[in-house]
């Protein structure tokens, strides 16, 4: 998990060269300066896609299902095949929510 973060981590600061600090929300005014560039950057990533609205939220709480959605994005693919699941497990994750996959998956890794 270590090498994951570092990972992504390093490339964030290599993409953030390239990427404007503009993270293309309709709400991008508040999120703080500190955060815009790494935003900015996992929006193009598609790792942060916002909400339907078009919406970041920053002020927002995050969801277990949001960051189970952050997560599933961030592995490779090899590893999303090996671990792909539909059955999360948990009794609380609804099989036809758009979260089930990224839970189930997460679960089974």
């Amino acid at each position: 998990m270590k090498k994951l973060l570092a990972m992504v981590l390093a490339l964030v600061m290599t993409l953030s060269l390239a990427v404007s600090a503009n993270a293309a929300f309709k709400d991008d005014k508040s999120i703080s300066d500190d955060y815009a560039e790494s935003v900015a950057v996992l929006n193009v990533m598609g790792v942060f896609k916002g909400y339907e609205d078009g919406s970041f939220k920053p002020e927002g709480n995050i969801t277990r299902a949001e960051t189970a959605a952050i997560l599933f994005r961030l592995m490779d693919d090899a590893s999303r095949k090996t671990y792909y699941s539909t059955k999360s497990g948990f009794r609380d994750v609804a099989s036809g929510s758009w979260y089930n996959t990224y839970v189930a998956t997460l679960n089974n890794a």
